[in-house]
This record gives C-alpha cells, structure tokens and sequence, in this order.
C-alpha cells in the first residue's frame, strides 16, 4: 500500500470504508440499543425455557422463540457487517414484503398484549423488494415498538403499492408499510429530527430506533417519514421501498 497517499485521496483503499464507519457510527448507538434489547429478550426466553426444564416440563414453545430470536439477531449482524464491508446486494436478491412484515408484528406482539394490533394487506403475498430481509424486520418491529409506547389501545400496519413520487427516483412501484397508533400524535414541527440518533421530541423521547430504521431503509433503497396519522389519529411512520424491477404488482 502506498502509505504517501493522502486519506482525501478518493483513490485511497482506506477512503471508502471510513465513510461507510462514519455513516454507521451516526445510528451505532440506535443499532446497539437494538442489539441489546434483542439479547435482553433471548436471555429472558432462555431463563423460562431452563425454568420450565427444572420444573420436568418440555418448553417445546419457548425454545422455538429462542431459535427464532437467536435466527433474526444473527441476521441483523452478518448484515450489518457485510454493509459496512461494502458488499452490496445482487438485484437477483429479492424477497416477498407481507411474509417478513407479519413475522415482525407476530414476533414482537406478546401473547397478553391489551394493545389490539391490526395488519391490513392490499398486495400479493409474494410481492418482493430487492435487499436484506433482517432490515426490513428490524425496521418494522422498531416502527412497532415506538407505536405500541404512544398508542392508547390500537396500532394499525397497512401494506400497499404506490406510484413513484418525486423522491422514489426511479422505481416503477412503491411498496408503503404504514405503521399507525391512536395516541395524541408527534409535534409536526419536530418532524425533521425524528430520525436524528438519539432523538427527543419536547420533554420525551420519541423512541429508539428511528435513526436506525431509516439506515436500514435507505439500504433498501427506499426512505421512511413521519406524516399526521389519517386512520387512527396519531402518529403514523411510512416506509417506501422500490418493488423489484419485474415484480408483479397485481
């Protein structure tokens, strides 16, 4: 390696995997808490499924959840690091939308929950969008998760197809997963900040993860925004996704 290059250099080796750290390093906390929150869940799980084997019983259903959670997590971190590696994804990796979005609400909803929880489809169960599976699920159980800490008692996911807009750039089709609640709803003038890391709208927190889930998104190829919720009344987060060049919109 010729050390006499300058780092400015855009030819230097170095050059492109700094930026990708730097890029990383903005939602690092955000991916981190998100991590932790997943391991916190696993160690849980793990703890009544060797609870349930002292007490001669099989935890058959806890240690699939264990899998399960042990499986996404994993995911998540081969991604994330392939990202920072700058192994971008082949147009040929696809996969179908509604399966991942209802394996993210099935898996973060617990079974006692009093919040009711309603995922509303109008596309094919086999609609696909090009890249990482695991970022899409984070992203939606993150939506999800700040939606069930503002709700009042309702939360509603709606998938659909769009037309472009301005800002989708060249796709042809726009996949939309709006997640909803019928809390009070988010100050419109703090909109701008919401996917800041580490946010907070006036005195509170809007939740962890927003930064994180627009990095996962714009790896996608597609963005997140906040709007003023139009069903339920509160705050509403739109994720917009490219559909695959090819995919059947129906």
């Amino acid at each position: 390696m010729d050390r006499s290059r300058p780092y400015d250099d855009p030819s230097y080796p170095g050059l492109l995997l700094r930026e990708r750290l730097e890029a990383l390093g903005q939602v690092s906390a955000e991916l981190l808490h998100d991590l932790a929150e997943g391991m916190a869940a696993l160690e849980m799980r793990a703890r009544i499924a060797a609870a349930e084997t002292r007490a001669g019983r099989a935890p058959i259903g806890e240690m699939d959840r264990v899998v399960e959670t042990s499986a996404e997590l994993a995911a998540m971190l081969r991604d994330v690091l392939d990202t920072l590696r700058g192994r971008s994804t082949s147009p040929e990796l696809t996969f179908p939308v509604y399966p991942v979005v209802e394996r993210a609400v099935r898996f973060f909803l617990p079974a006692t929950s009093t919040v009711e929880v309603r995922l509303v489809s109008h596309v094919d169960a086999d609609l696909e969008v090009q890249g990482r599976a695991s970022f899409l699920f984070r992203s939606v159980w993150n939506l999800l998760a700040n939606a069930m800490r503002f709700c009042r008692g309702e939360v509603m996911i709606d998938v659909s197809v769009e037309e472009p807009r301005q800002m989708d750039e060249n796709a042809q089709a726009i996949v939309c997963i709006d997640v909803e609640d019928d809390g009070a709803g988010l100050d419109p003038h703090s909109a701008a900040e919401l996917f800041e890391p580490m946010a907070e709208v006036g005195d509170e927190r809007a939740g962890l993860g927003l930064s994180a889930v627009a990095w996962m998104v714009e790896q996608m190829g597609g963005w997140v925004r906040h709007r003023p919720g139009e069903s339920l009344g509160g705050a509403r987060f739109e994720i917009r996704i490219p559909v695959a060049a090819g995919a059947h919109t129906g």
